[in-house]
């Protein structure tokens, strides 16, 4: 996760099934052929877009079909086609890396690992327990967006910070109030430099609010 930046997000007004590139996330009719023949046992796996450290304001973006590549990014821009809270949880400091955490939790709900179970009940998920003796949580409640990318059929994951969750709320109740869904707009996402942490900043084209 990066420090001293702000993750600025743009929603574009057009409607989805009326924005080229993007018509085939609303008909997919394509993939309802038989994948057990060509495709049987390949694990589609997503790729991940990362926030790079040390404030720089760029994402790094694996190339699909190199996996030792990457693109640095200002900007990303594409349709949340799906997204939910995931919970987790490091009995160390975590230092970056592929380190599995202790425990983990997909839907924000139930934890599996150490110590598992229910986790509104978790003390571990409750304000006060961070392990720097602070007001935050010793667990990282996060949330997990698949963004599809013009042209692709794959989505990219893009894990938001903890402290952009209220404000990503506020972004997804404007678009309601306005009868939208996350997956029936184009939406860009893109990093600004910040005082001392990372925030999101959603707006669509024609206002702006900000997530910290």
């Amino acid at each position: 996760m990066a420090d001293n930046n702000n993750l600025n997000t743009n929603t574009e007004s057009t409607e989805l099934v009326e924005t080229s590139g993007y018509a085939l996330a609303g008909s997919m009719d394509f993939m309802d052929i038989d994948l057990s023949g060509d495709f049987a046992g390949v694990d589609f796996r997503l790729d991940k877009i990362k926030i790079l450290a040390g404030g720089m304001t760029a994402f790094e973006v694996p190339d699909p079909e190199n996996d030792s590549e990457t693109t640095l990014t200002k900007t990303i821009t594409g349709v949340i086609l799906f997204q939910h809270p995931i919970n987790t949880f490091y009995k160390s400091a975590y230092t970056g890396g592929n380190n599995p955490p202790d425990c983990g939790s997909f839907d924000g709900v139930v934890g599996s690992g150490d110590p598992g179970g229910t986790c509104a009940k978790c003390p571990y998920n409750q304000f006060g327990s961070a392990s720097n003796g602070g007001k935050g949580k010793a667990c990282k409640n996060r949330r997990m967006m698949y963004i599809l990318m013009e042209g692709d059929i794959f989505p990219y994951r893009l894990s938001l910070p903890t402290g952009s969750l209220s404000e990503y709320a506020r972004y997804a109740k404007s678009l309601l109030n306005k009868r939208h869904f996350p997956s029936q707009v184009v939406t860009s996402i893109s990093l600004q430099k910040a005082s001392s942490s990372t925030d999101i900043v959603i707006h669509r084209q024609s206002s702006s609010l900000f997530v910290h």
